[in-house]
């Protein structure tokens, strides 16, 4: 075998050509030369191309193949004899190696007239067979693609989104916890503190996301975390307070195993003092304020700053949204779990401590990270009306280049289909509140938003109630634990589910198939709990399949979950998805009353039975409401999926 060298070692002074060949293979090139010999191209072009006839001879072993080349340019060159060779291999890779430097200099010069040399060919030869990917390499190409963040504002935005959902995540298991353990005879003071805040953020929600819409984007992210952050805490201090001074003494000493419920009254009022009063409904409107603030935060994260940076990072939006979805399970999983223990270990004084110090420690790497993410964003510090506003002018100005005589009937059928955007700078919150309802009634995915709302009234979570019922059962508490974690684990697949959904087919479409996975399973799972609950003796088995319909139906829940955020997202104006998006978080309150006080009605263990049929009645309206949504508007996704690719150009011009 030669040794490499540089190529114009094998260019003689006469001009002819060396023969390079070895035990094995010969193979032949034909050199152009320009510029008497100096420089030098190997051209695979038909102008170029030097034309190789091999004939074989099999009459002796003395025969050798004549080949005939013919020059482009009207060189000849000489026959000459080399070894026998059966047939021509591309294996030769001196010859490659050899001619790697005049390839190289071909493609930067443009001279591989035909896209590809023959070195190119060769490599996508042999890694041709690379294409087939087991199914490991592409679980772990997935799961590369799905983690991969490709700038460190992107991490920034992660890492502040999962600090808020830890905390909220906590706040809210904390408080059932802490009201638990201070008033054991009754669950009144938890009732109270979570009417009050529903019924806060039904009155209050529009004007919330009126503020998103119409507030500069960091002015109103920056107060709102600093506003929830610093009532949370407000609350936690108030709470401690009430459990050290506004308890008596009786009250203190009390524990759930010296309450007898049997000896109590139906109603039992347990503020003693005057200074209890006042220290229970303060913090009860301070963490109301808590409350808005995180729809504020929520509503510009979830539905306008999230957007924003996808179009930045040129992301999916069901990739980003998953990744939410992630952290938010993340937090549902652990942030419990470890107040748990610290109420267990330490007492629940120590937990509102502890809840107040993560509120004040927590606020400042959210406020650092919040002010990266705006910094490198651009696009952030454009407020949503003037942006939207460059992109209708811009639309508006190609429609008069291509059709000027029709520009104002398409404005005026425009103006027929678009609900109108609302400004209402100076007036007062039930005004904004009736317009934002209005707005929201004529938005066109007014019955999908119904769809997700409904699926809020129901008893079939591994929520609280569920437990209790169980419990009172002889349910084994491993066994709710299992339950508890196979539902986080549902949960968190969830959110690789929903997204391939969405690519295999679309959003509308994969939101279908996730709502009815969801209603399948739970129609399952009534079943197995109806025998369970009228035969208990002879159905004992039917409440673990019921418990493993629930998890399921975990999968499609929140994988229709996503597909609603993305439709809410891409279909909804964005000058006015603030104060939509806040609208429906009310209607969302509105249903959890619902849920509060039907529990209420049917509070004995004996009619829970009539909560999980009509848990079931709401799902199967809400697969209804859906259904009737897609038909009526299948014929408009493909405008609706152009528009919005066009639209997205737009913004990120």
């Amino acid at each position: 075998m030669f040794q490499e060298q540089s190529p114009s070692n094998f260019l003689p002074s006469n001009n002819q050509l060396p023969l390079l060949s070895d035990n094995h293979s010969s193979q032949h090139q034909l050199l152009d030369n320009h510029n008497n010999g100096i420089d030098q191209k190997i051209s695979p072009s038909s102008e170029s191309a030097v034309v190789i006839e091999i004939q074989d001879h099999h009459d002796s072993e003395s025969s050798h193949h004549q080949v005939n080349s013919s020059l482009a340019f009207g060189h000849q060159v000489p026959n000459r004899p080399v070894e026998e060779q059966t047939s021509y291999v591309p294996e030769n890779v001196q010859m490659f190696s050899l001619n790697e430097a005049n390839e190289e200099k071909q493609i930067e010069d443009g001279s591989a007239m035909d896209g590809k040399t023959q070195m190119d060919e060769m490599l996508e030869f042999q890694q041709e067979p690379a294409k087939d990917l087991t199914t490991s390499q592409k679980i772990k190409k997935y799961f590369k693609e799905e983690f991969d963040f490709k700038s460190k504002k992107l991490v920034f935005f992660y890492i502040s989104h999962f600090l808020a959902s830890w905390g909220d995540r906590m706040w809210a298991f904390a408080l059932p916890v802490i009201f638990g353990d201070m008033f054991t005879g009754t669950l009144l003071p938890m009732a109270l503190f979570g009417f009050i805040h529903r019924v806060t953020c039904v009155i209050f929600g529009p004007h919330m996301g009126y503020i998103v819409d119409t507030k500069p984007r960091f002015k109103v992210m920056s107060s709102a975390l600093i506003i929830q952050n610093s009532c949370v805490a407000i609350t936690t201090v108030m709470i401690f307070l009430l459990a050290v001074f506004g308890l008596t003494e009786d009250q203190k000493k009390e524990t759930p195993n010296q309450n007898n419920d049997s000896e109590k009254p139906l109603f039992v009022w347990p503020f003693q003092t005057t200074i209890s009063i006042i220290l229970f409904f303060s913090c009860t409107i301070v963490g109301a304020v808590s409350e808005l603030a995180a729809m504020v935060t929520s509503v510009a994260r979830t539905k306008d700053w999230c957007v924003v940076i996808a179009r930045s990072e040129s992301l999916s939006l069901e990739k980003i949204n998953s990744m939410m979805r992630r952290l938010d399970m993340i937090s549902l999983i652990m942030s419990p779990v470890i107040f748990g223990l610290i109420v267990t270990f330490a007492g629940y004084k120590v937990g509102t401590i502890i809840v107040c110090a993560w509120n004040v420690i927590s606020l400042f790497p959210e406020y650092f990270f919040i002010y990266k993410v705006y910094a490198e964003t651009k696009d952030l510090h454009i407020s949503k009306l003037e942006q939207e506003r460059k992109i209708k002018e811009e639309r508006e100005r190609e429609l008069a280049a291509q059709n000027t005589e029709d520009m104002e009937q398409i404005d005026l059928e425009q103006k027929k289909e678009e609900p109108p955007t609302v400004n209402l700078k100076h007036q007062n919150i039930f005004k904004v509140l009736y317009h934002g309802w209005k707005l929201y009634i004529q938005q066109k995915v007014l019955l999908s938003s119904l769809a997700f709302v409904l699926l809020f009234i129901t008893v079939l979570t591994h929520g609280g109630l569920l437990l209790s019922y169980l419990k009172s059962h002889n349910v084994h508490s491993a066994v709710l634990g299992v339950f508890q974690a196979l539902s986080a684990i549902s949960g968190l697949s969830s959110t690789f589910l929903g997204p391939f959904m969405i690519r295999r087919y679309n959003v509308f479409k994969g939101g279908l198939i996730s709502i009815y996975l969801q209603f399948s399973c739970l129609v399952v799972g009534v079943l197995f709990f109806i025998g369970f609950h009228f035969f208990t003796e002879t159905f004992s088995f039917a409440v673990y399949l019921f418990l493993i319909c629930v998890v399921l139906s975990r999968l499609g829940l929140y994988s229709f979950d996503l597909a609603e955020i993305q439709i809410m997202q891409q279909l909804v104006d964005p000058t006015d998805s603030g104060i939509i998006n806040a609208t429906e978080g009310s209607l969302t309150k509105v249903a959890d009353l619902v849920v509060f006080i039907s529990a209420l009605l049917f509070s004995t263990p004996s009619n829970f039975v009539i909560l999980v049929v009509g848990s079931l009645c709401c799902v199967g309206s809400a697969c209804l409401l859906y259904s009737l949504w897609y038909l009526r508007n299948r014929k408009h996704f493909p405008q609706w999926l152009q528009q919005i690719e066009e639209d997205e150009k737009m913004r990120s011009k």
